[in-house]
């Protein structure tokens, strides 16, 4: 009715703008079913809400020791139902919620204020909670006497251990940290509160103790020595559903507010995690699924649900992982001063390494084998990753090693921008990544073993 009455006044007011009436009329005709359908494009997205459960065992995870944190002396007198007869003993705090254990640390005195800030936005924390004082840790006690290990769990928040279980080992019990024996770990259900939409709830953790294990590094000897390594005995799964087809999805979170859980995803039938030989997702990260990009969007606050967002899959997906589009980068000259040139190759192999790196020297003979075998083919490229700008002690084991290709130099003390360990999300080393001339990444694997044959595989097939 607007745009009518517009209209009528422009044409009655002079003939000469009647053009200009229906030029408008068609504008208006025009715009309007264009931004219906930008809108309807937009609406394309659709969320999905996958509920978590908690399964015990650490499923397709990595055991993760949980750190503990020694309490001073004077906060003994607060706890009843430790041994007395222990010749020397510690008061640990086994902390559940992040949030709330690096508050009481800043309160305490244990860390600076900028310093909780840093944590606050490295970990996403909601600190909304912090002045409510709730039980988001849980206490341990362990000591020696004789030749005698014993160790204690508050489980129930009593801030007791008189109606605890006391565990105990020789103290010449030694278990490697990440091979232990089945019989060295002791699964226990231990409570801990959270604070969940302004009202505190009761919650269980199941974790692992493994006994035996002294290889925590303390600069105190007794802290050293009586350190107790516990971990998750459990994670959480859920499932959702793309086009009829079932997918499985296993979460791990090292604390219940940890907002950078680990994720994998895996169809329901073979139960292959796609994610192999990947990075594990985490929140904020895509992947194409089914004709689809799924994007990994958002956890609820105690990881009890997973938020799924679900597009039709229009163009390559820009990542780090196999299948994906590498990002847009360019390579400086190497730190011999020479320049990467790419143009008569059709494929670069990126060699994540450092010489700090047992596994990475052990694997370059077969990186010399690779060049030898598919030089005239691919470009290996090796970045280095170091704790110093200073390329004397790389370039020396280089020559040594006859590793006779290009070379960078990244350090963890002065990242760029550009940093391709960054770009690449490298987190194990060695790591090799193989990426065409469209950069798509063909193949990426933690370790040397399988490399030369999955690329001689890809590339008979180009």
């Amino acid at each position: 009715m607007f745009i009518h009455s517009i209209t009528y006044q422009i044409m009655n007011s002079h003939k000469k703008y009647y053009l200009f009436s229906i030029i408008l009329l068609l504008c208006f005709w025009v715009y309007i079913p264009d931004a219906m359908s930008q809108k309807t494009i937009q609406n394309k997205s659709k969320v999905i809400k996958v509920p978590l459960f908690v399964e015990k065992g650490k499923g397709p995870f990595y055991f993760t020791i949980r750190g503990i944190q020694p309490l001073k002396d004077t906060l003994n007198e607060h706890i009843s139902g430790i041994p007395e007869d222990l010749d020397t003993v510690v008061l640990w705090r086994l902390n559940f919620g992040r949030s709330q254990a690096n508050y009481h640390l800043y309160r305490s005195g244990g860390i600076s204020l900028k310093s909780y800030q840093n944590l606050i936005n490295r970990f996403k924390l909601d600190t909304s909670q912090n002045n409510v004082n709730y039980k988001s840790y849980s206490f341990v006690f362990s000591g020696i006497k004789g030749n005698k290990y014993y160790f204690g769990f508050d489980t129930n928040l009593n801030q007791s251990f008189s109606d605890e279980i006391t565990f105990s080992c020789d103290t010449s019990l030694s278990i490697n940290r990440f091979h232990q024996a089945p019989d060295s770990l002791i699964s226990i259900p231990i409570e801990f509160e959270i604070m969940n939409h302004g009202k505190i709830e009761r919650r269980k953790k199941n974790m692992n103790i493994i006994i035996g294990n002294r290889s925590y590094r303390y600069a105190n000897k007794k802290l050293a020595s009586l350190h107790i390594p516990v971990g998750l005995n459990e994670h959480k799964k859920g499932h959702f559903t793309i086009n009829k087809d079932n997918y499985q999805v296993a979460l791990s979170s090292a604390y219940e507010d940890d907002q950078l859980a680990d994720i994998v995803i895996s169809t329901s039938l073979t139960n292959k995690y796609i994610s192999e030989g990947n990075p594990l997702f985490i929140v904020g990260d895509s992947l194409v699924l089914n004709n689809h990009i799924l994007k990994i969007d958002s956890l609820s606050l105690w990881t009890d649900t997973l938020y799924l967002s679900i597009t039709p899959y229009q163009k390559p997906l820009i990542g780090f992982r196999t299948g994906n589009t590498a990002p847009s980068f360019k390579m400086p000259n190497d730190i011999f001063g020479k320049k990467i040139n790419n143009e008569h190759k059709k494929y670069t192999l990126l060699d994540f390494w450092g010489t700090w790196c047992v596994p990475c020297i052990k694997a370059i003979p077969e990186l010399r084998e690779i060049k030898k075998q598919y030089g005239d083919r691919l470009n290996i490229v090796s970045i280095s990753y170091e704790n110093t700008e200073d390329t004397t002690k790389v370039a020396r084991l280089i020559r040594e090693q006859r590793m006779d290709w290009f070379h960078l130099l990244e350090t963890s003390k002065k990242e760029s921008v550009l940093s391709l360990v960054k770009l690449l999300r490298i987190e194990s080393f060695p790591t090799t990544i193989l990426i065409d001339a469209n950069n798509k990444i063909l193949m990426r694997k933690i370790g040397i073993a399988g490399v030369k044959e999955e690329i001689e595989k890809l590339l008979s097939q180009k």
